[in-house]
């Protein structure tokens, strides 16, 4: 993989993400490309113990992931894993309780929905 510059576009996007979320008090590693395109930033030292990654790429914006669904990614091979990159952040169902996002293995249109750390497969139209 040649390395590419990390731009202040991107860095800028990392950091609407963090203030989206008020993770402003946390401590995150320096953002580091794991793919051509594509940049993670870690959580140093998360509050509840769970892990936050912070994923952009040109291809799908910058999305978190979080806790249960973050392990499960993780699991699964990150951001070079079958679940590919994230394409939104995780929402909360309020009717469930549950935690889910959605993710995508470019130039795949299958999309996997993972809900707390299960997978269900969804297919994109």
């Amino acid at each position: 993989m040649s390395a590419e510059l990390l731009t202040e576009d991107i860095k800028h996007e990392f950091e609407a993400c963090v203030g989206k979320h008020s993770w402003e008090n946390m401590s995150f590693s320096e953002p580091r490309q794991v793919l051509p395109g594509c940049w993670i930033k870690e959580s140093n030292d998360p509050p509840s113990g769970a892990p936050i990654i912070i994923v952009w790429s040109q291809d799908t914006g910058c999305h978190e992931v979080h806790g249960g669904i973050c392990q499960k990614w993780q699991e699964e091979g990150g951001a070079n894993g079958r679940l590919g990159l994230p394409m939104s952040d995780e929402e909360d169902d309020p009717e469930s309780g549950h935690s889910s996002a959605r993710r995508r293995s470019p130039p795949s249109p299958r999309t996997t929905q993972v809900k707390d750390g299960s997978l269900e497969t969804n297919f994109a139209m």
